[in-house]
């Protein structure tokens, strides 16, 4: 489960942990990710998770991208991974 945890964190190019910060709520758009279906039905029901000791990547860093344009996030991840971006200064 660490494993999917930290692939769907990089895909989704997310500063944090994703069982502490997810941010999406539609399964629709998440086709071949379980990880993240359950993670949006989690979000969208109000249910959070919160693990201690999660060997998860925490990038450093002010204010994440994703809390600035929350609705268009996904979309232009892809760029932003390019760039190596994940906060603004």
């Amino acid at each position: 489960m660490e494993i999917r945890i930290l692939q769907t964190q990089l895909e989704e190019w997310l500063p944090y942990n994703p069982l502490d910060a997810w941010i999406y709520k539609n399964i629709k758009v998440f086709n071949n990710n379980l990880t993240a279906k359950i993670l949006c039905t989690l979000n969208d029901l109000g249910i959070g998770i919160k693990v201690h000791n999660f060997p998860g990547w925490n990038f450093e860093g002010r204010l994440p991208i994703y809390r600035i344009i929350p609705d268009i996030y996904r979309k232009v991840k892809d760029k932003l991974k390019n760039r190596n971006l994940l906060f603004l200064s």
